[in-house]
């Protein structure tokens, strides 16, 4: 499936209505260059989520945690992880 997103609202959008649908124990994965629009989708999950904490790019501290909404939220960035290093998280 591929779902065109022009813009920042749009992206955002969309996060909002897949955050209101998402059931516990939910994991989604998101792959894309830098700049592709990861975070902007995430924020809008968290508006789905409730969550009214501003949601930033988890790039230099691994993960950011979420616990205000409906469900909680971790944001994880494994971008400067190499293939040992995401094998150890679990």
């Amino acid at each position: 499936m591929i779902i065109d997103l022009p813009d920042r609202e749009a992206t955002v959008n969309l996060g909002e209505k897949l955050g209101q649908t998402l059931a516990p124990g939910s994991v989604i994965l998101l792959k894309g260059d830098l700049g592709a629009g990861k975070t902007t989708l995430v924020q809008g999950i968290g508006l789905g989520l409730g969550i009214q904490e501003p949601i930033a790019s988890p790039t230099f501290t691994l993960v950011n945690e979420y616990s205000e909404g409906r469900l909680p939220l971790y944001h994880l960035d494994l971008y400067r992880l190499q293939g040992q290093d995401i094998e150890a998280l679990y």
